[in-house]
């Protein structure tokens, strides 16, 4: 158990590491988000989306406004076939971190899903997310356009931190119009996963001072795709990060398969909206990955032209052992 608490106090002390970041001088600010948006125009917003307000089925109903913002129950369902890929003793971070997207999305009129936009975003999860309480995701405009968010049972927040979303230029299309082929995926079961179709990543690739893993663009009707083109909408490149991370603390820090990894952060500059056709990969430089905790930055990569990213994303988690969740759970503490 001392062990367990030393992990605990680790995870508590969290803070998000920035990542190099994609170099974004010349990109114009986004404004301060208005205040004073007006439930009828959040209403009219979510009628004109399609599929409107749950395009990522991760809200419980429109978001309502309350004191300086909005907020919206989590819309949780033990069957759905990618947040519950298998059975969960916690609602999963990736469907905490689509419902905030899907909150911004609407209520600051960002249109996550629109080619040519970048998402900015710095989240922590303070504990893990209940199953059986339910979940409130707010949030707030903030200084030059971020949005302040949370997730909170019971008003203790479960993650918390900032989004923004910017113009960022258009990514134009592969070279050859072939889009990236989904029949060598990473084996489901290194990436903590079940279903073939949820996997996002290739498999990972050493090629000595560098690991890489090719980006899996969604199958047709998945949560995650893209809404333009069938693309990469950005919460496919959040989940594929997660899922390079989670492929990497094995081959790479070398924890056996069977340990839990507890997401305790993530900083993001990512392109909202990639082309089907565009080959992507992430891209990890090798270093020491010693300890339970780790901070892993990537670097999103066309392969046709690795030398200017497209983005970047750091990761930081908890790794332990199953018998050492399990003692953690049944204490009834959260993280």
């Amino acid at each position: 158990m001392k062990r367990i608490a030393e992990e605990a106090r680790l995870a508590k002390g969290f803070r998000s590491v920035p990542s190099a970041g994609v170099a974004s001088a010349g990109v114009p600010s986004a404004g301060v988000p208005s205040a004073g948006m007006t439930s009828a125009r959040v209403a009219a917003i979510a009628a004109a989306r399609k599929p409107g307000w749950r395009r990522r089925d991760a809200l419980d109903d429109e978001p309502q406004r309350r004191d300086d913002g909005w907020k919206c129950a989590l819309h949780v369902s033990l069957r759905h076939p990618f947040y519950f890929d298998h059975p969960l003793d916690h609602v999963p971070g990736m469907q905490l971190v689509c419902g905030l997207l899907d909150l911004v999305n609407v209520v600051a009129d960002a249109d996550l899903d629109r080619p040519g936009g970048r998402l900015t975003a710095s989240l922590t999860f303070a504990s893990l997310c209940e199953l059986r309480r339910t979940t409130l995701l707010s949030a707030a405009p903030g200084y030059r356009g971020r949005w302040a968010v949370r997730a909170e049972q019971y008003e203790r927040p479960v993650c918390e931190g900032w989004v923004e979303h910017r113009e960022g230029g258009r990514i134009p299309s592969g070279r050859e119009k072939r889009r990236p082929d989904r029949s060598r995926p990473c084996p489901a079961e290194l990436v903590h996963l079940a279903r073939a179709e949820n996997v996002m990543v290739g498999p990972a690739v050493n090629r000595g001072r560098h690991f890489t893993a090719a980006v899996l663009p969604p199958p047709p009707g998945h949560v995650l795709g893209g809404r333009h083109d069938g693309g990469y909408g950005v919460e496919c490149l959040v989940e594929a990060g997660r899922q390079f991370t989670t492929m990497l603390l094995h081959r790479a820090a070398g924890h056996p398969l069977g340990t839990q990894l507890i997401w305790l952060g993530l900083d993001a500059d990512l392109p909202c909206a990639v082309p089907g056709d565009l080959p992507l990969a992430l891209r990890w430089r090798v270093e020491p990955l010693p300890g339970s905790t780790a901070c892993l930055p990537f670097e999103l990569i066309r392969t046709d032209a690795p030398a200017e990213p497209l983005g970047t994303a750091a990761y930081a988690v908890l790794a332990v052992s199953s018998d050492a969740y399990r003692r953690l759970r049944s204490t009834g503490a959260s993280a």
